[in-house]
């Protein structure tokens, strides 16, 4: 990913980053993770920005579907998911999933908000 050619879909994330920040600037930190999906879903409506709430997701493993499906809190432009993590503050950033993520915000910061791209929507994993 070395320069802005290489970034999938990049304006799509600017505006998906920039309502996430606007959820976080109004809320700050300190609430349930489903008070923060609320919130993004109202932000990303009046943002004008198309989304699905918990789309589902069938997975495969070796040409097989699974019976679980995976779940995701949005699914944005019909290609890049949306999952929230609201962090609790006694849970230690190097014990979190997202650490390379929190590091990126501010110690104070609470919210995790993480993006993935795929080329083509599907609704297989």
């Amino acid at each position: 990913m070395g320069n802005d050619q290489d970034f999938l879909f990049k304006n799509e994330c600017y505006k998906i980053v920039g309502a996430c920040m606007e959820v976080h600037k109004v809320l700050g930190c300190g609430f349930l993770e489903s008070v923060y999906q609320e919130a993004l879903a109202i932000e990303l409506q009046q943002q004008g920005i198309p989304f699905e709430r918990e789309k589902e997701f069938d997975i495969t493993y070796k040409s097989l579907i699974l019976p679980k499906t995976y779940k995701v809190d949005f699914l944005c432009y019909e290609h890049i998911i949306v999952e929230l993590k609201a962090l609790n503050s006694a849970y230690s950033r190097q014990y979190s999933p997202d650490h390379q993520l929190s590091e990126s915000f501010e110690s104070k910061s609470r919210t995790a908000y993480q993006l993935w791209c795929s080329k083509s929507p599907t609704s297989t994993l």
